[in-house]
């Protein structure tokens, strides 16, 4: 399955990116830099790849859509029992990791909750063969919070 991560990445590549152009037009506009060869040569390389990161973006959402499968209610409440069931034979540390790699955000109006969470984790807590088991993390921020990760003695 196709990750939304990578998606994300390119995504946050090309805002960057088009922020970076829109600096250059507005320079240029501005009479910051003259408009030169050179100048136009790197407003050409930046749109080109705007339009690439744009692709990649269009191709790996439909590819994600496209993995995407509808489930029935009735596969819903199996999913969300099996889910319960795991939090609670898990002890709080599991339990704790397994929400975290389940949900990303909560927000909390005046009549809903909405909780968001990547669509890979619930799709990888559906397959029969995972048996429920929560996604690994690939990596943790600040894993070791006391200083370096590496620490050098005297």
């Amino acid at each position: 399955m196709l990750s939304r991560t990578a998606s994300n990445s390119a995504e946050c590549a090309l805002a960057s990116l088009e922020k970076r152009l829109t600096k250059l037009v507005d320079s240029v506009l501005d009479g910051t830099f003259a408009e030169t060869d050179n100048i136009r040569q790197r407003q050409t390389a930046l749109e080109t790849e705007k339009e690439r990161l744009t692709t990649i973006i269009r191709l790996k959402t439909a590819k994600l859509k496209q993995d995407l499968v509808a489930i029935d209610p009735r596969q819903a409440e199996l999913l969300a029992e099996k889910l319960r069931n795991n939090l609670v034979a898990a002890p709080p540390p599991i339990r704790r990791r397994y929400i975290h790699s389940l949900v990303s955000r909560v927000d909390v109006g005046p009549t809903e909750i909405v909780i968001y969470g990547p669509d890979e984790a619930l799709a990888q807590a559906f397959q029969p063969e995972n048996q429920g088991a929560p996604p690994v993390q690939s990596s943790v921020r600040e894993w070791r919070r006391g200083g370096d990760s590496n620490p050098r003695y005297p």
